[in-house]
């Protein structure tokens, strides 16, 4: 499971369209509807994922609460995030220490070089 990507996205429409474009360019894909089901499945996943892309505003658990427990667990703390939001502006001082920052709608071509970046 080492090339797989774990897509956070609580719009269904974007979770798929991005799981569908990461698929076709040749990786696994696991996605959850909130950081909450994202803790679930890599405390249920034998393999860490390649890389993380997450939304933030998310109910249940946000984008930010999940990279905080994410970044306090020495299992998960070196998985590197994509941030893919539509209202950056409201958690700059939030994200500061993430890989990258991609503003909703994503670039699909720098969004996947990014994922082949971590993963290839």
């Amino acid at each position: 499971m080492a090339r797989a990507v774990l897509i956070v996205d609580d719009d269904e429409a974007i979770r798929t369209a991005l799981a569908e474009l990461v698929e076709e360019s040749g990786f696994l894909v696991l996605t959850a509807r909130n950081g909450q089901e994202a803790l679930s499945l890599l405390e249920r996943s034998p393999e860490s994922p390649c890389v993380i892309l997450l939304d933030l505003m998310m109910p249940v658990m946000t984008g930010v609460d999940f990279l905080v427990r994410q970044r306090t667990d020495a299992r998960w703390r070196r998985i590197p995030v994509i941030v893919l939001s539509a209202y950056m502006h409201l958690w700059r001082d939030e994200v500061r220490d993430v890989e990258h920052v991609l503003t909703k709608p994503v670039n699909p071509d720098e969004l996947i070089k990014m994922v082949a970046h971590y993963c290839g």
